[in-house]
């Protein structure tokens, strides 16, 4: 099944294995994806605003101009993942794992990175 484009606002999606999958400009908003496995996934220009991603594997995935306003990140696996120009205020990356995470252009105005690992992150123009 496509997902590109998807308009899944406000679904409970847990534990979904999405691994890899194209989900470009897909609309998840306020949807509940609490431990899914996003690793390599492609979410550019994903809307993820308010969208609960507590515990959520993203390793490697690629969330280029993706939306996370208000995004709940806690404890999410992030490392090398692309966020460049990413919009992400409010957010929540509480003991997220961004190791190797590429955050160039993104922002994070009132983020809230507290316990988050970031070694090898790139932060250019955040």
């Amino acid at each position: 099944a496509c997902l590109r484009r998807a308009i899944l606002t406000n679904e409970l999606l847990d534990s979904v294995d999405l691994h890899g999958r194209d989900l470009t400009e897909v609309d998840l908003e306020g949807a509940r994806l609490r431990h899914a496995d996003l690793r390599r996934a492609e979410l550019e220009r994903a809307k993820l605003s308010k969208a609960d991603l507590t515990s959520a594997r993203l390793a490697k995935a690629r969330l280029v101009a993706a939306e996370l306003t208000a995004a709940t990140l806690v404890s999410a696996d992030l490392a090398g993942a692309d966020l460049s120009e990413a919009g992400a205020e409010g957010a929540s990356f509480r003991s997220a794992c961004l190791d190797g995470a590429m955050l160039a252009r993104a922002t994070l105005p009132r983020a809230n990175l507290g316990g988050a690992r970031a070694v090898g992150a790139t932060l250019r123009e955040v």
